[in-house]
């Protein structure tokens, strides 16, 4: 099969389908290749509005429908329709300048300093928005983020202190009192407290025995009756 075949194929299946005038080319195109500019209805092909706007951005020029020296100002909406990433981002960089600075007209009839049009700032302050919305975003995740964890470390630093307290008075306050007054005084109340024991049993031959011999020998005899059995059983 050769090339014009292929060609003659085409066309015959493009013959039945609609088309439309490009008021850039001034050609016919198919139906699914119109790019309409939404404020002043110009039709163009997606290859020529493509082309004349990115001819326009190379020049540091804010892209416009240039049909009969109309110069509606691309938006928004039609704007990702025809650019990706790229020319998106070149397009909001040469928004930007415009809006933060005057510029020299290059409209072919005339020169002098040109002031913008109502739709070149609202596009400008649009652009600027969809660039600063995404770091919006970003800045609110992070701001969230840092909360929570201020929030974990307070409740970190909040339940060891409640273990301290509760540590804390599990002791009795006697076993406290008792201890702050040992490092004060230098005295082992505990070692006291079993020498006391060992002198109220009173057993074992100790000291606490022989106490108890001893009292009983100088205790006097029967109430001073020298009569009483046990005082002579004593003697």
């Amino acid at each position: 099969m050769t090339m014009m075949d292929n060609q003659e194929k085409k066309e015959d299946k493009t013959a039945g389908a609609a088309k439309f005038w490009c008021d850039y080319c001034s050609g016919n195109h198919l139906e699914t290749d119109l790019f309409l500019w939404s404020i002043c209805q110009h039709k163009m092909s997606r290859e020529c509005a493509h082309a004349l706007i990115m001819r326009q951005l190379n020049e540091k020029k804010l892209p416009s429908c240039m049909i009969n020296n109309c110069q509606n100002v691309l938006q928004e909406t039609e704007a990702c329709l025809l650019l990706d990433d790229d020319e998106l981002a070149l397009l909001v960089s040469i928004s930007m300048q415009w809006v933060m600075m005057p510029f020299q007209s290059s409209r072919a009839n005339g020169g002098g300093r040109d002031v913008m049009s109502s739709n070149q700032i609202m596009m400008g302050n649009n652009m600027q928005n969809a660039a600063t919305a995404n770091n919006g975003n970003n800045n609110k995740v992070t701001t969230i983020v840092i909360i929570i964890i201020i929030i974990i470390i307070i409740m970190v630093y909040y339940f060891q202190w409640e273990q301290r307290i509760a540590d804390t008075t599990a002791t009795p306050a006697i076993h406290r009192y008792q201890a702050m007054a040992s490092n004060l005084l230098g005295i082992d109340f505990n070692d006291i407290a079993d020498d006391t024991l060992d002198l109220g049993r009173g057993g074992g031959g100790g000291a606490g025995s022989d106490d108890y011999v001893l009292s009983n020998k100088n205790r006097p005899h029967g109430n001073g009756n020298d009569n009483d059995p046990d005082c002579k059983e004593s003697e």
